[in-house]
C-alpha cells in the first residue's frame, strides 16, 4: 500500500489551552506509531494496555465507530505517519501536524474526534494530499460561507453593518481624497 501526506490542526480556545495538550498529543502519536508497528498490538490489545494507554484509549473508541459504521476497526487505521520523532507544531491556539508516510485513504475522522473530545479541542480538520490539500496552510479551521450566513441571519444586525461599513467607506474615501 502507498502514502501520501497527511495534515492535522487541532483549534483550542486558548494559546495556553493549546500548550497544555501539546505533549499529550505528541505522547498520543508516538503511542499509536510504536503499537501499529508493534506485532504483538493487534491480537493482544489488553496486554497492550500499559505499555500504550493513550493509544487504547483512541482504539475504544474506533471500536465504537466500527459498530455505529458496521466497518471493521481496521478500517479505521491507526496510521499516523513514520516519522516517530515528528512532534505537533504550536501557532497561538493552534497546534498543527503533518507527515508525508500516512498510508493512502487513512480515515482520521475517529482522530479527530478523539482529539476534540479527550483533549479539549475547539475544532480539529484533517486533510490528506490526494485530496488536493498540498499542505498544512490550506487546512481551513473556519466555514467563513457559515459564518457570513449566520451573519446574515441576524438581520437585527444588518443595518449596523451597513452604517459601520458606510462609515469605513467614508473614512477611505475621505483617506484616498487626501493622497
Amino acid at each position: 500500500m502507498g502514502s501520501c501526506a497527511y495534515y492535522l490542526k487541532a483549534m483550542f480556545k486558548t494559546a495556553a489551552d493549546a500548550k497544555a495538550a501539546r505533549e499529550p498529543l505528541d505522547n498520543l502519536f508516538k503511542e499509536m506509531k510504536e503499537a501499529n508497528e508493534d506485532i504483538d498490538f493487534r491480537p493482544r490489545r489488553k496486554a497492550c494496555a500499559e505499555k500504550y494507554p493513550l493509544a487504547m484509549e483512541y482504539i475504544k473508541t474506533l471500536d465504537e465507530w466500527a459498530d455505529k459504521t458496521k466497518l471493521h476497526p481496521e478500517s479505521f487505521s491507526f496510521d499516523v505517519g513514520s516519522d516517530v520523532d515528528n512532534e505537533f507544531q504550536q501557532d497561538g491556539n493552534v497546534l498543527y501536524w503533518g507527515d508525508a508516510d500516512v498510508g493512502h485513504m487513512t480515515s482520521w475522522t475517529p482522530l479527530a474526534k478523539f482529539i476534540k473530545a479527550k483533549f479539549n479541542a475547539v475544532k480539529v480538520v484533517w486533510n490528506m494530499e490526494e485530496n488536493g490539500v498540498g499542505s498544512i496552510d490550506l487546512l481551513n479551521l473556519y466555514d467563513w460561507e457559515g459564518i457570513v450566513n449566520a451573519l446574515l441571519k441576524q438581520k437585527a444586525l444588518l443595518p449596523l453593518m451597513l452604517r459601520v461599513n458606510d462609515e469605513l467607506d467614508e473614512l477611505i474615501s475621505l483617506k484616498l481624497e487626501e493622497t
